[in-house]
């Protein structure tokens, strides 16, 4: 029998390499003479760069950048042998690194830090993955580190985050980076909210990364603000462009002041990884990530991976590591089964820390079931 392994990251507990070799073990102990194929996957967040330098090959390049919290740590991003960056933007400003505290300070200049220092080596094409943002400053963090000064009244270069953005009266786009201008960004995203409104960066988004509930009309009037200075500095309106609000509204930035384009992840990223030639000759495909519930059936990775096996006729199923809300909608998108590494009631402590090995068992329970139509 033949296997592919194509699964998101467990956000928290293990990379989507790791998750793929633990279903590996899993399999191993049910059918030991399967032929079983791991293709690390992402879908713009975190993994990104893992996935495409597992397919491509290319070098990892390691960086010290600005966390959300104005603090330097190692970054990386990926480089390959044509000069493509693949940058996340959850290595500098993801939400591991967020502090509710300071959640309206939080800024994107680390990811903004990671692009300069591709364009710097001259790359030409950047593909920018907005995924597992800790940050909701629309993208102000990226343009202060590509060179663009905002001011107060005062004439004074405000600071960051959400309270920055609130303070700008003036601007000097003077000293964008140059590469930027003949560079191809391309906005790895599968999210269509809006920076603004109900359905907006703020609105859907900020609660997660410390936003109170009494605090989203204001901060969402403060990026709304900020679109209509933009765009009467002479840049384009993106407010209402879908996928502006991703990552906090890195993407309304990139789209505007940078001239990127937004692009689906996960159809991007299968690309990338020839997943067309990965399943030519599999008899099973096996997806998952960290959670399976509502959310999936809207374009996620799992549904991306099911229906490139759908218009195959292969079979798919899933291992995720908890189930939400809503997980059954994922079976009208082509998963087939669905097989949950948590067995027993545990706390998120608990969980994490017995990742690995819940993930090996919920490989091994899942192959036993399916034995009686496998051979």
């Amino acid at each position: 029998m033949k296997i592919l392994i194509a699964a998101d990251s467990f956000k928290g507990s293990l990379t989507s390499l790791a998750v793929g070799k633990c279903i590996e073990t899993g399999i191993r102990k049910v059918m030991a003479d399967a032929v079983i194929s791991v293709v690390p996957l992402a879908d713009g967040g975190e993994g990104t760069v893992e996935a495409i330098l597992a397919a491509r090959g290319g070098e990892r390049i390691e960086v010290e950048a600005m966390n959300p919290q104005g603090d330097y740590q190692p970054a990386w991003y990926g480089l390959l042998a044509d000069g493509c960056a693949i940058i996340e933007c959850a290595s500098a400003s993801g939400i591991a690194e967020a502090n509710a505290e300071h959640v309206l300070s939080a800024t994107s200049y680390g990811t903004g830090e990671l692009i300069r220092n591709a364009l710097d080596r001259g790359c030409r094409t950047i593909m920018l993955g907005l995924g597992g943002s800790g940050t909701n400053d629309a993208g102000l963090g990226i343009l202060q580190a590509l060179g663009c000064v905002f001011y107060d009244q005062d004439r004074i270069a405000v600071g960051s985050g959400v309270l920055g953005l609130s303070r700008i009266v003036a601007a000097d786009f003077s000293g964008l980076h140059p590469g930027i201008k003949g560079c191809d960004l391309q906005l790895l995203c599968d999210v269509t909210n809006p920076l603004c409104g109900s359905d907006g960066a703020t609105a859907v988004f900020g609660p997660q990364k410390g936003i109170q509930s009494d605090q989203v009309n204001d901060v969402d009037a403060v990026l709304s603000a900020f679109s209509s200075f933009i765009h009467q500095n002479g840049y384009p309106d993106c407010r209402d462009t879908p996928g502006s609000g991703a990552a906090g509204g890195m993407a309304f930035a990139c789209l505007s002041v940078l001239g990127g384009r937004v692009q689906s992840g996960i159809n991007t990223i299968l690309e990338w990884v020839d997943m067309d030639g990965s399943m030519k000759t599999c008899d099973l495909v096996i997806t998952g990530e960290g959670r399976l519930d509502h959310q999936t059936s809207f374009g996620k990775l799992p549904v991306g991976v099911a229906a490139y096996a759908r218009k195959r006729g292969i079979a798919c199923v899933a291992i995720a590591g908890s189930l939400g809300k809503g997980y059954p909608a994922v079976f009208d998108q082509g998963i087939q089964a669905v097989e949950s590494t948590i067995y027993e009631p545990s706390s998120l402590e608990i969980a994490l820390a017995n990742a690995e090995q819940n993930t090996i068992d919920a490989a091994e329970r899942l192959m036993r079931a399916l034995t009686l139509f496998f051979k």
